[in-house]
């Protein structure tokens, strides 16, 4: 059964207070806001990469589709606001300024698999991991087929 994908109007209720939703305006490029045709791309996107058969129902589907275009469009915020010249950082394990230091944990299954890896960015991409793994520790699908028997 093909599950329909999340809306525009879904997103921007979902995560209300996480973006600025408009128009931006060109006199404070630096406040960004999000337009509906940004989350559109980033919804497409969500769905070329999430596929359907691997969450077991509608509500499981819609939610982890949801923070994984969350992911997407928090990237790509990022990605314009700094610029063609911006360096990507990778997952960072530790942060020390001045005297304060915090450290983090990584899981190895995570920090193993680059894809997953990558997902833990942000918060959003974070989230939609751990929606995920259960489902893709031996994942198995069932596909009705015949034999020549």
């Amino acid at each position: 059964m093909a599950y329909p994908p999340p809306t525009v109007t879904d997103f921007k209720n979902w995560f209300a207070a996480d973006f600025q939703y408009g128009i931006t305006d060109p006199a404070t490029p630096t406040d960004r806001k999000v337009s509906d045709s940004d989350i559109q791309v980033q919804l497409d996107c969500a769905g070329r990469w999430l596929p359907q058969d691997l969450l077991p129902s509608q509500g499981q589907y819609t939610d982890a589709y949801l923070y994984l275009a969350a992911h997407y469009l928090s990237v790509r915020m990022q990605e314009s606001a700094s610029g063609p010249f911006g360096q990507a950082s990778w997952l960072q394990q530790s942060k020390t300024v001045g005297d304060v230091s915090e450290a983090f944990s990584i899981p190895r299954n995570i920090q193993r698999n680059p894809h997953l890896a990558a997902l833990c960015g942000t918060r959003y991409g974070a989230r939609f991991v751990s929606m995920i793994l259960p489902y893709c520790i031996g994942n198995v699908r069932i596909h009705e087929g015949a034999t020549t028997y």
